[in-house]
């Protein structure tokens, strides 16, 4: 006897993390174009101008919306080693400006020098968002993510410019004391002079998105095996159960696990009921863990 498929029922079944984000990520699930003002690696993000990347093309498809921005505890600034080993180099979100779509990152290293002696130094990252932030811990996202950029099929490109500052305790830069300086600016003036002293500076940045709820594409017979292809979308690598029962009231229990959809290439899926010509109809449900 031929199938009739009556009915599909898609993502009821368990999902437990259906609401949260994925991330951090590099690149984001469906990719996205980057280009950086500092193709030399020549330190701007320590200098006047800062450093700025551009973000185009996200590609959004089932994942929306998308998050850009810092990852937890991916933001620091060193005088003394690449480790960011001493207190406070690893910093922590202090503040935000919604007038000026700043974010702000506080800590402190040491500054190591002939001239100076040993001098503790604030240090912040000051980031520029060209587009309006969203919080980061509305979205249960960790509270040194700080906020992130929220990407939409209407905003799909955006900008960040970086400031790496310290406090000029010193006045070595002859802006006032403790004024806010660049921090490689700031260092080339020091008379750090040490051999084993340098700036050493760390920005992640990431992407998180939605755990993308399955959504069929396509069904149809394949006529060679008579079986019933099931096309849909979902979180790639993520595992989506296709259960089967023949009567759709029945408790989930009940249901009859029949595999696991196969992904075919970035947020495809495959699955093919190869039983179905043996019922006279059948009700299918994709539940994705």
């Amino acid at each position: 006897m031929s199938a009739s498929i009556l009915s599909i029922i898609l993502g009821a079944g368990p999902r437990s993390n259906a609401q949260a984000l994925v991330g951090p990520v590099y690149p984001p699930p469906l990719n996205v174009s980057f280009s950086s003002n500092d193709t030399n690696n020549i330190g701007l993000i320590g200098l006047g101008g800062g450093l700025t990347l551009s973000y185009s093309n996200l590609a959004l498809a089932t994942y929306q919306p998308v998050y850009w921005g810092a990852t937890d505890g991916g933001i620091a600034l060193s005088f003394v080693s690449d480790s960011f080993a001493g207190t406070n180099e690893i910093m922590s979100f202090s503040s935000a400006s919604l007038t000026e779509s700043n974010l702000v990152w506080t800590g402190q290293t040491v500054l190591q020098s002939f001239q100076y002696g040993t001098v503790p130094i604030n240090t912040r990252c000051r980031m520029a968002l060209s587009s309006p932030w969203v919080d980061a811990t509305a979205l249960g996202l960790p509270a040194d993510v700080g906020g992130v950029f929220a990407g939409s099929p209407t905003s799909e490109s955006w900008q960040a410019t970086l400031f790496m500052e310290v406090q000029d305790s010193l006045d070595i830069l002859g802006e006032g004391v403790d004024a806010w300086v660049p921090a490689l600016s700031f260092y080339n003036l020091a008379d750090a002079g040490s051999p084993n002293t340098n700036v050493f500076s760390s920005f992640s940045g990431g992407f998180w998105y939605s755990d993308a709820i399955p959504v069929i594409t396509g069904v149809h017979t394949v006529s060679a095996s008579g079986g019933f292809e099931i096309d849909f979308t979902a979180t790639p690598g993520s595992t989506n159960t296709v259960l089967a029962s023949t009567n759709v009231a029945l408790p989930l229990a009940q249901w009859t696990p029949l595999g696991i959809g196969v992904n075919i290439v970035s947020d495809q899926f495959r699955f093919i009921d190869l039983s179905a010509s043996a019922y006279a109809q059948r009700f299918y449900r994709i539940a994705g863990y």
